[in-house]
């Protein structure tokens, strides 16, 4: 009989109490997959709310443990079962890294490739009669006065108007 006890003493099964945790140390409740591919097991475990669980009966041998949780990267590692006595193995997911693209399509451009060059436009635009100011500069309004001659009861963009009809071939501008 003391024989046959001692037999049943021996196992080959161990404990594996895992805890999952953010970088911060902070329990993460999330799933755990256990893989032995020599002895064939595949159990999902989930987490309690403290980010702790238990794996129990596991026959010895190295596992692989996996956590895929949403919002960190997925954690892969390797653990070594080959004792009755229970081992810890505390698990800290890293964040995910944050992916972006940027998609660029091939549309119609703003600028003709065919016509590039400046473009200048004259605007012909009538000139205002009445008692208003002129918005001549300096140099363009002495001018006219010298050339004009006199110019009293016109008014100033009128008495310019005629002023370039006269002189126009002998008037330079800066």
């Amino acid at each position: 009989m003391v024989s046959t006890t001692s037999l049943l003493a021996q196992s080959n099964v161990g404990e594996l109490r895992l805890k999952v945790a953010d970088p911060s140390g902070s329990a993460v409740k999330s799933a755990v997959e256990l893989v032995c591919e020599a002895n064939q097991f595949r159990k999902v475990f989930m987490t309690d709310d403290g980010g702790d669980v238990e794996a129990k009966r596991l026959p010895f041998g190295v596992y692989r443990v996996e956590v895929v949780q949403p919002g960190f990267a997925p954690f892969h590692d390797a653990v070594e079962v080959r004792s009755a006595i229970p081992r810890e193995f505390r698990i800290t997911l890293t964040m995910a890294a944050v992916n972006t693209s940027v998609t660029v399509k091939d549309t119609e451009t703003l600028v003709d490739p065919h016509r590039t060059g400046s473009i200048t436009a004259l605007v012909r635009r009538p000139l205002r009669t009445g008692p208003q100011r002129c918005r001549a500069a300096p140099w363009w309004s002495s001018s006219i006065r010298n050339q004009a001659g006199s110019t009293k009861g016109m008014p100033c963009c009128t008495r310019a108007a005629r002023s370039i009809k006269r002189s126009s071939s002998s008037m330079a501008f800066p």
